[in-house]
């Protein structure tokens, strides 16, 4: 970065509403990118990222009933803000949730959840090389109704050259596409959302109804309100894992190899040739 300047956090109740803005004196946005800064897979002069970050951030703002949007001028600098209503009463599951109150708790007490890049490439190497070793090929389904979350889980399954060449990845957003779809092609993996945006059919009636359709598929239910009851319910309707969301790409991995040890990944074969990887 190598440019001095100032950070200013503010937040500010008002008429039942929360704001929160973050504004620097450094960095400014080009008035032309500022409308599409909130666009999936848009980025601007980064030599790394994915352009997602702010998008998801949107989904989830928007989720809550909220706002998010940006500033940017060369005399204020830029300022990002997000403004989400006030809840007459803590939901059950955070009553009890205790809060840091000093900063230093990130230093010395805060739990690391970043995913270990390196621990990624272990991974990726271990589960590349079953793959290689039995010439498999793994279809994978992705369900959920949102489609920014849908081309994030793509993302961390097809950002590898070398992973991407053993996965079929196919991704939908409607419940029952996916079991008609799970069903005619046999998939091995799916990965589905417990909020399907379907007042009839959530992620635990998917699952279920993939078992009593003969489904042999691994299942992963994953939702951003994960709790005991959840992963109960998951593993009773017939599910083989429950994570929390979004989920890393080192869950992704993981959730993988899990099935490849438990079926040796000798579903499908790996074609042999161009001719034959293009006829699929």
């Amino acid at each position: 970065m190598g440019k001095e300047g100032k950070i200013w956090i503010r937040t500010e109740e008002n008429k039942g509403w929360a704001t929160v803005s973050i504004r620097n004196s450094g960095t400014v946005v080009p008035p032309e990118s500022l409308p599409h800064l909130f666009d999936p897979f848009f980025t601007k002069n980064k030599s790394r990222g994915t352009g997602l970050g702010l998008a998801i951030a949107r989904t989830f703002v928007e989720k809550h009933g909220g706002k998010i949007w940006c500033e940017s001028s060369e005399a204020e600098g830029t300022c990002f803000s997000f403004m989400l209503p006030i809840m007459e009463e803590h939901p059950d599951h955070l009553k009890h949730l205790e809060l840091p109150a000093q900063s230093s708790w990130f230093n010395s007490e805060a739990p690391s959840t970043a995913p270990s890049i390196q621990e990624d490439h272990v991974l990726e190497r271990k589960l590349l090389k079953i793959l290689e070793h039995n010439r498999s090929r793994l279809k994978i389904l992705l369900l959920d109704d949102e489609y920014t979350y849908l081309r994030l889980l793509e993302h961390q399954l097809a950002v590898s050259d070398s992973l991407g060449t053993f996965l079929d990845i196919h991704s939908v957003r409607d419940p029952e596409t996916a079991i008609r779809y799970a069903i005619q092609n046999e998939i091995d993996l799916v990965v589905c959302d417990i909020h399907l945006g379907n007042d009839e059919m959530d992620g635990f009636a998917v699952t279920r109804q993939l078992r009593d359709l003969g489904s042999q598929a691994h299942i992963c239910i994953h939702s951003n309100r994960v709790t005991s009851e959840n992963m109960r319910t998951a593993i009773e309707m017939g599910a083989d894992h429950c994570f929390p969301k979004p989920m890393s790409r080192q869950h992704l991995l993981k959730f993988i190899l899990d099935y490849c040890s438990k079926s040796n990944c000798e579903v499908h074969q790996h074609p042999q040739t161009n001719d034959d990887r293009l006829s699929t």
